[in-house]
């Protein structure tokens, strides 16, 4: 077929082959890009050939491919070398979402040289920060610097008594001190040697007194710019403070509309959308990096300011399955910008 142009898709293992495909095939209509999937081991550099899994005659096959013309990097990663090589064989900027296994703390300062007043405190740890920020805020959370889904985050509020509690996913204190110094005795047990950061805590407004976020999925569209895919909210369990551990995700107006009047959610829905594209724009100015999707996570203090928690570089689209919205955009729009970029 004229102007038919060709993407692989590469992913961690063998394994995802099939079951990354088959989601963005199932759910894209571009005729005019052909596809394949393949992983890191499947790279012949030698011969110059890829050993990539494709859809033929209705059959799922696995064949020898040329390098394709753009590659949209689905691998979970944070390092650049496998990409350096494959953009010495299909040229430069040809692989997309290069690296998106994001360092917390870069990110951090990176976005907060312009977007402060929404940025909260973050420093990395140490025993004397720790201790600073808890005076300072008495409500911080400690991060790893390359974490992910919620997995080894801690929660530390020093109480009116000067307690200070700790906790895991769930508000309640799994471990409870009574000085500084018992709590940086507990804090390096569970840091280890893995790189953290602290972050003040924000006091978030809740619904039904269950924690919620706005996750704002950005995207290159069809023309290489950045616009804003959806936004929803995923909405804790009872108790929970990690809304990685939700009980439901819904859109995010829908939440908004029920805490708020009418022009106050056309507001923060404007302040959301631009933040979070924004955010996105200064990532890949900052880093360098190519960049073709983030997820940005905020949250709403109890005044109404909205403030960026995080920002994910490999965004977790199977959260969306459940909602009431149309799943295309979320897998076509990166296959769109593939095209763009291999007419480029």
């Amino acid at each position: 077929m004229k102007n038919v142009e060709t993407l692989g898709i590469m992913v961690t293992n063998a394994r995802q082959r099939k079951v990354t495909l088959k989601n963005y095939m199932k759910n894209h209509h571009f005729s005019k890009l052909r596809m394949f999937s393949f992983s890191p081991t499947d790279i012949d550099w030698e011969h110059r050939r890829i050993r990539g899994l494709h859809l033929r005659n209705m059959k799922w096959e696995t064949g020898s491919f040329s390098f394709p013309k753009v590659i949209y990097n689905r691998c979970y990663n944070s390092e650049m070398e496998t990409i350096d090589r494959l953009e010495q064989i299909i040229g430069r900027n040809k692989c997309f979402n290069q690296i998106n296994q994001f360092d917390k703390l870069e990110i951090h300062q990176a976005i907060n040289r312009w977007l402060s007043p929404h940025v909260p405190d973050t420093l990395p740890y140490s025993n004397d920060n720790l201790e600073q920020m808890i005076h300072l805020h008495k409500l911080v959370f400690l991060k790893p610097c390359h974490g992910h889904m919620g997995k080894g985050v801690y929660r530390i509020e020093q109480r009116d008594t000067g307690e200070l509690h700790i906790s895991n996913h769930y508000v309640m204190p799994s471990i409870i001190v009574g000085s500084i110094s018992q709590l940086l005795t507990e804090s390096e047990r569970f840091v280890g040697q893995v790189p953290h950061l602290i972050q003040k805590g924000i006091f978030t407004n809740n619904l039904n007194n269950r924690t919620f976020d706005i996750r704002v999925l950005v995207q290159k569209n069809k023309n290489g710019l950045w616009s804003t895919t959806n936004v929803i909210s995923r909405v804790s369990y009872a108790g929970c403070f990690n809304t990685s551990i939700y009980e439901r995700a819904c859109l995010a107006m829908d939440v908004l509309k029920k805490l708020y009047p009418a022009k106050s959610v056309r507001d923060m829905m404007n302040t959301i959308y631009n933040l979070s594209l924004r955010t996105a724009e200064i990532l890949e100015l900052d880093s360098g990096i190519h960049l073709c999707e983030v997820s940005v996570d905020l949250v709403i203090d109890l005044e109404g300011h909205i403030w960026i928690i995080e920002v994910n570089g490999m965004p977790q689209k199977s959260l969306y399955d459940e909602l009431p919205i149309s799943r295309r955009a979320i897998y076509s729009r990166p296959l769109e910008y593939g095209y763009y970029l291999s007419k480029r």
